[in-house]
């Protein structure tokens, strides 16, 4: 047994350990906790759109998450695109749609049905910063590289004999 790496390698499991168990959680749970009902409006504005036809709304900058709701009178979601990543969820028989634009850029709505329908939309909101949330991920991913190593420092230290 080698003791100074044994050492080194408790050390390094219980940075892991923190990393893994604290700061990567306290990063990012206040996060979610913002991304709730509070920043989904009602759908308020109407517009009609013929088959084919897309609403626009933006610019908005990359980076940033947006989110708004909507509905229509053929009660099924429209197609949603940007840049970036776009996912459509239903919540209370309200389409909501929280958008990731990779480059400044619209997010539009498309009609993408055979006959003509009215939207029902909200005014698209910014939501809290993310870079504290995709921090806590880096730190929970962080502390799991260092659990291994620590366990691999470890092993190794225990195996080693010692210098003569």
């Amino acid at each position: 047994m080698r003791r100074n790496v044994v050492i080194i390698g408790a050390i390094i499991l219980v940075i892991g350990v923190v990393l893994f168990l604290v700061i990567g959680p306290l990063l990012a749970v206040p996060t979610l906790s913002k991304l709730n009902l509070e920043n989904i409006t009602h759908p308020s504005i109407v517009r009609q759109l013929s088959v084919g036809e897309s609403l626009s709304l933006g610019p908005f900058k990359g980076g940033e998450g947006i989110i708004f709701s909507f509905n229509d009178s053929a009660d099924v979601p429209l197609e949603v695109k940007t840049t970036g990543v776009t996912q459509v969820r239903t919540i209370n028989d309200t389409f909501v749609a929280i958008a990731l634009p990779t480059a400044s850029s619209n997010i539009t709505l498309t009609n993408n049905y055979t006959a003509p329908i009215t939207v029902y939309y909200s005014e698209p909101s910014v939501l809290p910063s993310l870079g504290a949330f995709l921090g806590g991920i880096v730190g929970v991913l962080l502390g799991i590289v260092l659990l291994i190593v620590g366990v691999i420092v470890l092993i190794v230290g225990f195996v080693l004999r010692p210098k003569a």
